[in-house]
């Protein structure tokens, strides 16, 4: 039997909603997977600079952009379960200007993928150098990349992880990688927190007028602080990037499958109503998971790296960050952080490659070069994407080696202007193609206002800081 269409909705695919939480939670998924994603450039080289770079005194910036893109999230799944549609397929539907036939968002869109290609070949060059920090210069396999670079090179590590990560995504072990990957993730996490726990015991111990200064909503008194702190809110949490690639997973998860084709009876509305919510939960629950992790990276490096003035830079990002651990747990901190940055890094770049992959299969549909709902072209694109991506990262992350965090800031930024025709984009979609009988509550409305605006707000500065110098 053939498997189904995961991007199709038949009356055979319907299934009944879950009643209770323990059924409801047999359903999460979508969620998790991108938290995969999230827990790694934002959080652990992004947010922990943040920390390093100004101490504390960003800390409420730092959870509030955590959690005020979890309504834009839900609204844009929302869009996927009423209409069975796709991100791209949304985008294309946004009123304004079109090239070639295509909306200006869907242009946009790619503007900022060709932004966060450098943010994933940072990615790849940092997990290279944790490989490199834990084998040293011992022989590679094969002789690999002996004509370009010396032997257990930071570049050549990180050619190894591009080759492994496309080796993974073609044999079609995604699903069972990405599992194992999400618990140690889980694991890495929870390890961080301890660590927060066992700095109360050392010289860098967070005091309680630490944490009050951090929630007080102040500006820190730094050179280039917003700047920095814009990047950080574009990529930290749900980021741009993530809120294009949640529509694809939910849909691959089954909600608008399992809702069935919108026939306008009571049945549908009560089902779709039904996957709504579980959407909502999985949402939420992913958005307590990567807000720990980030509170607890941010947390570590305001307090082991920020007095001693060590802000992570160029080939020594990761040995920068790794004092976090070592400043409480010694050698042991030392190795238990190279596992657990390997695995973050290598899950966000692995999980980001496999999401891209069908945004930009879906891109290709949309602005016409194949249908995305032909179940072989869809399989046949992704496997291109899957390989050309890792290519792509691993030659930007060889030519410029030294600077993940700076290639990092880059799809930072970029996703930080990204925000606000995205929060438009959901805005629109929430009101004019969304199913009416299943829309949200006025209390949800207004926080999806509410978030729009603040990501208008910090989007429009960003821009204004890029020309105002040029323009006074």
């Amino acid at each position: 039997m053939p498997a189904p269409d995961l991007y199709r909705r038949t009356p055979d695919d319907v299934l009944e909603p879950p009643k209770t939480l323990g059924q409801t939670l047999r359903y999460l998924g979508p969620g998790l997977i991108i938290t995969g994603s999230i827990v790694g450039s934002g959080e652990l080289i992004m947010t922990t600079s943040l920390g390093a770079e100004i101490g504390f005194a960003f800390l409420w910036f730092v959870i509030l952009a955590c959690v005020i893109k979890v309504v834009v999230q839900i609204e844009i799944g929302r869009y996927a379960i009423s209409t069975g549609r796709t991100t791209m397929e949304g985008f294309n539907e946004i009123p304004g200007p079109r090239l070639m036939g295509t909306s200006w968002l869907v242009w946009w869109w790619f503007g900022m993928f060709v932004a966060t290609t450098f943010q994933a070949a940072g990615i790849v060059s940092a997990v290279g150098q944790c490989l490199h920090q834990s084998f040293g210069n011992c022989r590679l396999p094969f002789g690999l990349y002996a004509t370009v670079t010396e032997q257990g090179s930071v570049r050549g590590w990180t050619l190894l992880v591009a080759i492994s990560g496309i080796a993974l995504l073609l044999r079609g072990k995604y699903g069972m990688v990405q599992s194992v990957t999400t618990v140690l993730v889980f694991l890495f996490t929870l390890g961080t927190i301890a660590n927060v726990a066992l700095v109360q015991s050392t010289e860098f111990a967070i005091s309680a007028r630490n944490v009050w200064d951090g929630l007080s909503f102040q500006l820190p008194q730094v050179d280039n602080a917003l700047l920095v702190a814009f990047g950080v809110f574009g990529v930290t949490g749900v980021g741009a990037s993530e809120l294009v690639y949640y529509p694809y997973w939910c849909l691959e998860k089954g909600y608008a499958r399992f809702a069935g084709p919108n026939d306008d009876s009571p049945d549908w509305t009560r089902r779709a109503k039904g996957w709504v919510r579980v959407l909502h939960a999985d949402a939420w629950l992913a958005m307590v998971v990567y807000t720990l992790a980030t509170v607890a990276f941010y947390l570590l490096g305001a307090a082991t790296l920020h007095g001693h003035g060590d802000v992570p830079e160029k080939d020594r990002l990761i040995a920068t960050l790794s004092q976090m651990y070592t400043a409480t747990l010694g050698n042991i901190g030392l190795v238990t952080f190279l596992i657990g940055a390997f695995v973050v890094l290598y899950s966000t770049f692995f999980v980001a490659t496999a999401s891209l992959a069908r945004v930009l299969a879906d891109f290709s549909h949309v602005v016409g070069r194949f249908s995305f709902r032909d179940q072989a072209h869809r399989a046949n694109w992704i496997s291109v994407y899957v390989v050309l991506l890792p290519v792509a990262y691993c030659t930007i992350a060889t030519v410029i080696s030294d600077r993940p965090k700076w290639l990092v800031t880059i799809g930072a930024i970029g996703q930080a202007l990204t925000l606000p025709p995205i929060a438009a984009a959901a805005i629109y979609l929430r009101y004019t193609r969304t199913d009416r009988r299943i829309t949200p509550r006025p209390l949800t409305d207004l926080m999806l206002w509410v978030t729009a605006v603040g990501m208008w707000i910090v989007g429009g500065y960003k821009v204004w800081d890029s020309v105002k110098d040029r323009i006074g």
